[in-house]
């Protein structure tokens, strides 16, 4: 039998389905955890009573079963305050999850927006140097017919 049948076996509300799992992880950790059971200090399991161990008056009877409630009802309590403290923490992780989400978003954006910029500035200094080049073997070109004129004109004076 599951846990979770036998939270409903014991009456337990709604929110044992809803959080089956966190719930059955409370019940079990407040039954076995000694910080919780000093807190509720639990009576230990009764033998079924025979006529020598039977109570000697239905009043002592009747207050077992009502401190059985009233721990009954303190660790329902408990397990309440621990469920809300948990939807804390998971609306909690929950926000900070969407706030990263929303940062990792805004640096990836960035980091593609200095990718392309890298490649442009890496054709830009790409055609500065097609331009170098092209200037240098311009002026490579002027010099020379003009050194070869004035040479040929040189010669031609011997």
């Amino acid at each position: 039998m599951s846990m979770l049948h036998r939270a409903a076996q014991m009456g337990l509300p709604r929110y044992v389905a809803k959080y089956g799992a966190a719930a059955t992880l409370l019940v079990s950790m407040t039954t076995l955890d000694p910080a919780h059971a000093s807190a509720a200090p639990q009576q230990p399991a009764t033998r079924p009573q025979t006529a020598a161990t039977a109570p000697t008056s239905p009043a002592s009877a009747n207050s077992n079963r009502t401190m059985t409630a009233q721990q009954y009802i303190q660790q329902q309590h408990e397990l309440r305050q621990e469920i809300k403290k948990m939807q804390l923490q998971v609306d909690q992780i929950t926000a900070t999850h969407q706030e990263t989400m929303a940062q990792n978003q805004a640096l990836q954006l960035a980091n593609d927006n200095l990718s392309v910029q890298v490649k442009v500035l890496q054709s830009e200094q790409s055609a500065q140097m097609f331009l170098y080049g092209a200037a240098t073997i311009g002026i490579g070109g002027v010099l020379g017919f003009v050194l070869g004129s004035v040479m040929a004109r040189r010669q031609r004076r011997w």
